[in-house]
């Protein structure tokens, strides 16, 4: 049986015929391809409509901004991931001379954010038709790159019911050093300390509560009276570092990392690499 990550590997191979041709990308009218990226009963005609936007050289950026406050999850979902394409792009593009076309705003965060949810992107559950739009990946990487932005979306998300939404959420506000948010944040991320079913989530939350800084210290330290071994070592490594303000080479590291081979040291090097696969093992390790 194929585990869910490597079904969706399947499912989105399956779509990779579907990008669109530049004679149609010239034919589409603006205002058909935005319509288009609503969810309806039409298939790929939302991915066709995101293709030709997110490679457009001429974006209908005000039409896009418009489709944020859509009542449609999927076209604001859709429309975002354009905006972003073209107000923040990517390196490699920015290595090619593309500079961003417009400017952040506190609804591209908010939906975004929105978009941090376990939801039907990439995978349709109930039909398995892709869209080919990994919104929490992508979310999650973007935010990272400009979390002061968005604080204000972040902190209402810790608040979700949905789980995935909580704790990208609380590892952003981290990342943002966002201190008048810890008391809530801290408690969602020690959890993912320990040594459970989840392959990644130490990795992150680590160097996410030691950017929160010594605001963080009581619930550290509260922490470390029931806390398993890799819990507990963590809390220490993260501890020790707050206290040494995080002066390279103050903390002796040797031996204390057990999580990844990736980092010399895991509470002052995040990840280099964003993925999300490890996500979907937030419904399956036992948690309430």
């Amino acid at each position: 049986m194929m585990t869910r990550h490597v079904a969706v590997c399947v499912a989105l191979a399956a779509c990779a015929w579907l990008v669109p041709t530049l004679a149609r990308a010239q034919a589409e009218e603006p205002s058909r391809l935005i319509a288009d990226l609503r969810s309806d009963d039409v298939e790929w005609n939302a991915i066709h409509a995101y293709r030709i936007l997110y490679s457009s050289a001429d974006p209908p950026l005000a039409e896009l901004e418009s489709a944020l406050e859509s009542d449609d999850w999927q076209q604001r979902q859709l429309a975002a991931a354009v905006l972003w394409y073209h107000y923040d792009p990517p390196e490699w593009r920015r290595a090619r001379g593309a500079a961003p076309r417009g400017h952040l705003t506190a609804r591209l965060m908010e939906v975004t954010v929105e978009g941090l949810r376990s939801d039907d992107l990439p995978i349709e559950r109930a039909t398995g038709r892709c869209v080919t739009i990994f919104n929490a990946r992508e979310g999650f990487s973007r935010i990272r790159r400009h979390p002061k932005l968005a604080i204000e979306a972040l902190a209402n998300g810790l608040e979700s019911e949905d789980r995935q939404q909580q704790l990208l959420c609380a590892l952003l506000l981290g990342f943002a050093g966002a201190e008048a948010h810890a008391d809530r944040a801290v408690p969602i991320l020690l959890p993912h300390l320990r040594d459970n079913e989840i392959p990644e989530d130490a990795k992150w939350a680590a160097p996410a509560l030691y950017r929160f800084g010594p605001v963080a210290l009581p619930q550290l330290e509260g922490a470390l009276a029931d806390a398993d071994d890799q819990q507990r070592a963590l809390l220490k490594l993260i501890i020790d570092h707050l206290r040494a303000n995080g002066q390279q080479g103050v903390v002796e590291v040797a031996g204390r990392n057990t999580i990844t081979a990736l980092v010399a040291d895991p509470v002052l090097q995040p990840p280099w690499v964003t993925a999300t696969y490890w996500l979907y093992e937030l419904e399956h390790d036992g948690s309430p």
